[in-house]
């Protein structure tokens, strides 16, 4: 089943999320349309490929102890496998924070008019007298990335903390 679905998944993963800030300005026009989206498909990847990488290490036996109680393969998948995939899921969510974080701050410098830090970064730097408020704005990027890992770091421990005995 996941094999079908995997091909589309490799194929449109390594599209530069970017580059599609711009076509996505000229498809849709400009705003916070176009660079939401960004960060949305650059952010779904991770997400997804986690997941399904959690679905596939789900343990066989609790897979059959499920088929033996009488589940469906749709009642496998969500009583089973995607609860057994959440650690998994909040890794790729972990991983997704600090992407999107680049992508919003990287497209904002591409398309962003003047909105958002890199907007702000990219209108400051053409004023070569406001260098102090471009490492000021880079600062500010830097710790709310510092920010949003901890406490997705926190919520990660007090969720999922029964994993890291798993582990060893």
């Amino acid at each position: 089943m996941f094999i079908a679905f995997e091909l589309p998944v490799e194929v449109f993963r390594v599209l530069p999320s970017v580059a599609l800030g711009p076509i996505l300005m000229l498809l849709i026009g400009s705003g916070m349309l176009p660079l939401s989206l960004t960060v949305a498909l650059a952010c779904v990847w991770p997400i997804l490929l986690n997941t399904m990488y959690g679905v596939r290490a789900t343990d066989p036996t609790a897979v059959q102890t499920g088929q033996t109680f009488g589940l469906s393969s749709l009642g496998v998948l969500f009583r089973i496998k995607l609860p057994s995939a959440l650690p998994f899921t909040f890794t790729g969510i972990r991983v997704a924070a600090s992407i999107g974080l680049i992508v919003a701050v990287s497209s904002e410098l591409l398309i962003g008019n003047g909105r958002g830090i890199g907007g702000f970064i990219l209108l400051r730097t053409s004023q070569s007298s406001d260098t102090d408020l471009v490492y000021a704005a880079t600062l500010v990027a830097g710790l709310m990335g510092i920010v949003i890992s901890t406490l997705l770091a926190t919520i990660d421990a007090k969720v999922f903390g029964w994993k890291k005995g798993l582990a060893q």
